[in-house]
């Protein structure tokens, strides 16, 4: 299981059920082969699990200015990290059938892109997952796993009628339910404008996830609070892992 070796080089598979299924990392499960995220509501969604080192096809598929950009990130695991997105991002572009330039990152973190699209990136361990939309405004994706120290998050990410909705579940289906919501919101977050961004506090976002539904994508009910921004959302729940997307309108 070569998801299940690179989660113990991250030293991170004690705190995770299982690596996520083939409805997210796809078959065949080679490392740094990138697949397609089926049924994604917003745009082509593409994941890849991508294991240190880096392979040197990858570096060397890399244009001139995004080798001189890998070579000022500090550490390793953050150069792998960048790569495994931009080969993600480059395969969901491709899937809309556009060129596009170096893509190197934004003032604001997000990914450079051609005028009319938006991206976005995500990673949770080795696992990389990219989103690309074809706009003229923004989208967000976010990928995650739940744990019982998910419980933890309840009272900072969750509203009133959030916290009311977990009801009497069970400690990991709790930590799936608020993890949902903690994913959902992130997705949102970087689906806005930057001056919607600030000072946006997780209170301002409220979710409506009565259930959570596996291996399907789900519209979500999303209300932005004191924000005139509309924004649409999804999410996809496989066992422990979270998978949101957000896009938000021109």
């Amino acid at each position: 299981m070569i998801f299940q070796q690179c989660m113990r080089n991250h030293g991170r598979i004690s705190r995770m059920a299982g690596p996520p299924s083939s409805w997210i990392i796809g078959i065949p499960q080679r490392p740094w082969s990138t697949a397609p995220v089926e049924g994604c509501p917003f745009g082509p969604l593409v994941s890849a699990v991508c294991p240190e080192p880096t392979p040197s096809e990858v570096v060397d598929a890399l244009g001139a200015e995004e080798r001189a950009y890998v070579a000022t990130l500090a550490s390793p695991q953050r150069r792998n990290e960048w790569m495994g997105g931009r080969l993600c991002l480059g395969r969901a572009l491709s899937a809309l059938a556009v060129a596009w330039p170096p893509l190197l990152p934004t003032a604001t973190g997000a990914p450079t892109v051609p005028a009319g699209f938006a991206a976005s990136l995500s990673h949770k361990g080795p696992l990389a997952v990219a989103l690309a939309a074809k706009t003229a405004g923004g989208v967000g994706v976010d990928v995650d796993c739940a744990s019982p120290r998910d419980l933890g998050l309840a009272r900072k990410v969750l509203t009133r009628s959030e916290r009311a909705r977990v009801g009497d579940r069970d400690d990991q289906s709790a930590a799936r339910f608020i993890l949902a919501h903690f994913s959902v919101k992130e997705a949102v977050y970087k689906a806005l404008l930057p001056e919607d961004q600030e000072d946006l506090e997780f209170d301002d976002i409220d979710v409506v996830v009565e259930r959570l539904e596996e291996q399907v994508w789900v519209m979500l009910d999303t209300n932005l609070l004191n924000r005139a921004t509309a924004v649409q959302a999804a999410l996809l729940i496989d066992g422990d892992w979270v998978v949101a997307a957000a896009i938000r309108g021109p």
